[in-house]
């Protein structure tokens, strides 16, 4: 089973050569792909959120599978649709029996309440008002992939975003996740916009107004947020599925 479909075609996630999708087929009487997070559901008209979901399902996991489980029965009409414009007519029926809308794990993790979390102790007099009441949390996303596609315009923007978020801190926590993968992505892409990130994720840091969380497990990250602000990724879509209110940051506007 694996979860990564993009095999060498996205810098911003990728896993080693070996486990490439046309290689792991060599090796397995069956391959399977459930994406890792979930989706809006898409309606027939709604061409531009198609448009979006040809990069999750025009790629090499979902060729070389045996079997791709979506997250509902639409969801696989949809699949299905798109991969035939790309193919040809005539691969529809390969489509239709490849990919089945069984739903996704993801629906099936079920979310704890603040009250009930062991959260570091590091964490409460950033989470906590003076009066132990909890703050506002927001868990602040931000990726390898728009780092290296904007460069300097995302620094800028992530430096106007720490700036907003101090200057409110009495009433808002921010809690900033980044993606584990930024270091290895930007030290081969784009080593400049590296070294500025990392200038300013030390400052924020040691100034310790915020939370930094570079974890393995974003579920205590999901569960202690009131909402979720930043790049789009498994992070910002298993909070949308808690039912947490996401928006996804633009690098153009400060």
């Amino acid at each position: 089973m694996i979860q990564c479909p993009y095999d060498e075609y996205n810098y911003g996630m990728t896993v080693h050569p070996f486990f490439y999708a046309r290689n792991l087929k060599k090796y397995t009487d069956k391959l399977v792909y459930i994406p890792a997070f979930v989706m809006d559901e898409i309606g027939p008209g709604d061409d531009r959120a198609k448009e979006t979901l040809k990069s999750y399902c025009n790629t090499s996991g979902v060729v070389y599978a045996d079997t791709v489980i979506v997250q509902s029965e639409q969801m696989k009409d949809v699949y299905v649709e798109l991969l035939t414009e790309f193919a040809g007519e005539d691969t529809k029926s390969i489509w239709e029996n490849k990919i089945r809308g069984f739903g996704s794990p993801v629906y099936n993790q079920k979310p704890s309440v603040k009250e009930e979390l062991e959260v570091p102790e590091e964490w409460l007099p950033v989470l906590q008002k003076p009066d132990g009441t909890w703050k506002k949390v927001v868990l602040y996303s931000t990726s390898a992939s728009a780092l290296i596609r904007y460069g300097q315009k995302m620094i800028d923007k992530m430096r106007d975003v720490l700036r907003i978020f101090r200057e409110n801190q009495d009433e808002i926590a921010l809690l900033w996740r980044p993606d584990d993968m930024v270091q290895d992505v930007g030290e081969s892409m784009d080593p400049k916009s590296l070294q500025k990130y990392n200038e300013l994720v030390q400052k924020y840091r040691q100034e310790g107004w915020g939370i930094y969380d570079d974890s393995a497990d974003d579920t205590l990250a999901r569960i202690c947020c009131d909402a979720c602000y930043g790049d789009g990724g498994s992070t910002m879509n298993g909070c949308r599925v808690d039912g947490k209110p996401v928006m996804i940051q633009n690098a153009n506007c400060l």
